[in-house]
């Protein structure tokens, strides 16, 4: 199943946050292919300090997500207007497989997609 996980959850509620990206990370260890979209102040997600430091409970680390992500060859959308809006770079995020996007690429992955899940 091609699947798209998109998500404007940020940082302020870990679980909210890592719930989405957990998902993404067990859809594709179970073999479907997926996309990820963050927007909003999920953005932040990206940052590595939070990354390394943000677990939720019954939840998990979002680092071992990250991790499974990378491994897969997973991309992380991210608007890039969300991205300008809290300094976060290109260069901040290419080594989690994040890649800038906006409206169009969300629109494109969407089509794409033969299920979205929204967050």
């Amino acid at each position: 199943m091609k699947l798209l996980v998109h998500s404007i959850q940020g940082p302020e509620n870990s679980v909210n946050a890592v719930f989405p990206i957990a998902i993404a990370s067990m859809a594709a260890e179970a073999g479907h292919e997926v996309n990820i979209f963050l927007a909003g102040n999920a953005v932040s997600l990206m940052k590595t300090e939070i990354v390394e430091n943000m677990s939720a409970i019954g939840v998990g680390k979002l680092s071992d997500y990250i991790k499974v992500i990378k491994d897969k060859g997973i991309k992380i959308h991210l608007s890039t207007g969300n991205c300008k809006a809290r300094g976060i770079t290109e260069d901040d995020v290419k080594d989690k497989n994040g890649v800038m996007s906006g409206p169009p690429g969300l629109l494109k992955l969407t089509e794409e997609a033969e299920k979205v899940l929204s967050y």
